[in-house]
């Protein structure tokens, strides 16, 4: 794939920088699996990618220089135990697109201090919020698979690797 200047009509070829911390992604590990599955998806559009793998030092000091790459491949934790609003405060050192949203940081905000009612539903709309808007791609999926007797009703799970939710749910009489 080719890079055409629309003002000289120059032509150059299209290759991104993709940096990873080796003690994260290291051989034949599922991370380097999916990580090369990541790079013929892009090599399938004719996009050529730089694979950088760097120490973990290395790679929190070029994690910072956006200049120095184009894709990071970079391992975060979502849960209840782990407070993830850091990548995405404002301005925050471990914000490494600069990616905030407004609601997304009053969602956090609840998410971190409200009583758990708030912090379930406040999660379900970062979660939305985050499928729908953040510049980031997560490698993980969800295939709902709800397995519960007939006799109960109206049971919704929202099934995750985090925030996984149970609404309210009845069982049906027995007559």
């Amino acid at each position: 794939m080719v890079w055409k200047d629309p003002k000289t009509g120059k032509e150059t070829p299209v290759k991104f920088r993709l940096i990873y911390n080796t003690d994260f992604v290291f051989s034949s590990s599922r991370e380097d699996q999916a990580l090369n599955d990541i790079i013929k998806i892009f090599e399938s559009f004719g996009i050529v990618i730089i694979k950088d793998g760097l120490s973990r030092g290395e790679f929190d000091k070029k994690i910072i220089k956006p200049d120095y790459w184009d894709i990071a491949y970079k391992r975060y934790t979502f849960g209840w135990e782990n407070n993830f609003s850091e990548i995405f405060k404002k301005n925050g050192e471990k914000n490494d697109t600069g990616y905030s949203h407004p609601e997304l940081s009053a969602d956090l905000k609840i998410m971190l201090t409200a009583p758990d009612a708030q912090r379930r539903e406040a999660g379900r709309r970062i979660q939305q919020h985050c499928y729908e808007k953040v510049p980031y791609l997560f490698l993980w999926h969800v295939k709902p698979q709800i397995h519960y007797r007939n006799i109960i009703k109206d049971l919704t799970i929202t099934p995750g690797l985090f925030f996984t939710t149970i609404g309210e749910w009845w069982i049906e009489p027995r007559y």
